[in-house]
């Protein structure tokens, strides 16, 4: 997607959006079970184009 935004402001990264939902895609990416983690990493992943 494109964003007039980030060309705006000149942004070195994509914009990342959170969607809360009920429904999880098939690749979704995820913690492992019974485990925690640090969701910053994941949007860091997100902004570079990896989808999750």
């Amino acid at each position: 997607m494109e964003s007039k935004i980030a060309k705006a402001l000149k942004l070195k990264y994509e914009p990342v959006a959170i969607v809360w939902s009920d429904e999880k895609p098939e690749d979704a990416v995820q913690f492992k079970e019974g485990q925690w983690g640090c969701v910053m990493w994941m949007l860091a992943r997100a902004a570079k184009g990896e989808v999750a």
